[in-house]
């Protein structure tokens, strides 16, 4: 690339990690006007459009990316993913090919492990999560993985030994976070807890499974007034959850602020 190629690109980068999608599409394209054939540039679009619920087109920038090097294990492993959400066996069929035609590719074996995890086949899971770990030893992403797979198995000190170290490795790895908050939070360890949540909320105020397990918290404490505030606040998030609607109900109550249709004589 060249300086002006460079600029535009990390300009985009920059923006992407800000979550400013409409900016870094923009630049990333004026990236691909100077210099067409920069595969990175058609991966990272495929990541904003995945991110911004465009997975058809985000598969077009891959498919380009492959395209240009049929060698690029990266993008094969995030086009072969990007089928999850919408039919989990082809993308386990596309993910399973991908580590087998990219044995070294950590992405693929994590994206497996995901898969593999979500369809409880725990066996599967393991063996793709620790191969992810071997070949991306700084892999935050990965102990993760591992994290949710030990708390399946209900393995609480494994499990929170590898959210501590994703962490360690990415302090703004929100699942990471909320592993070792919800951990502290089943044991007791309020105070730890209530740190953790808090550090996930000022990272992402908008979480809504920090929102709603400190308020779980907190109302095991017997801090009604705070759990109420928290509850509202998951409510807003997400008011589809029926398990937060009910929760508000039964907090309201204690709080002597839920009033229900006297009976009539």
């Amino acid at each position: 690339m060249c300086i002006r190629d460079r600029f535009y690109y990390n300009l985009a980068f920059s923006q992407k990690l800000l979550k400013l999608w409409h900016e870094a599409v923009a630049n990333f394209q004026k990236v691909l006007e100077l210099q067409p054939q920069i595969k990175e540039a058609y991966n990272e679009l495929g990541q904003i459009y995945l991110h911004m619920g465009q997975s058809a087109k985000a598969r077009q920038y891959w498919q380009k990316a492959l395209e240009m090097d049929h060698s690029f294990s990266e993008a094969a492993a995030r086009l072969a993913d990007s089928y999850r959400s919408e039919n989990r066996q082809l993308a386990r069929e596309e993910l399973e090919k991908v580590t087998r035609n990219f044995e070294n590719e950590p992405l693929g074996w994590y994206y497996l492990g995901e898969v593999y995890f979500e369809a409880a086949n725990f066996p599967g899971a393991w063996k793709a999560a620790m191969k992810a770990k071997e070949l991306a030893p700084a892999s935050d992403e990965a102990r993760v993985l591992l994290g949710k797979l030990s708390l399946a198995e209900k393995q609480d000190g494994n499990a929170r030994i590898y959210f501590e170290k994703a962490a360690l490795l990415n302090p703004y790895n929100v699942a990471a976070l909320i592993g070792v908050a919800d951990i502290d939070s089943r044991n007791g360890n309020y105070e730890k807890a209530q740190s953790y949540y808090q550090r996930i909320m000022e990272i992402d105020p908008q979480n809504f499974d920090a929102h709603h397990n400190y308020a779980e918290m907190l109302y095991r404490q017997g801090r009604m007034a705070e759990a109420l505030d928290e509850f509202r606040q998951a409510v807003i998030l997400n008011p589809d959850s029926a398990e937060v609607s009910c929760n508000l109900g039964i907090v309201l109550k204690d709080c002597l602020l839920y009033t229900s249709p006297s009976p009539r004589d």
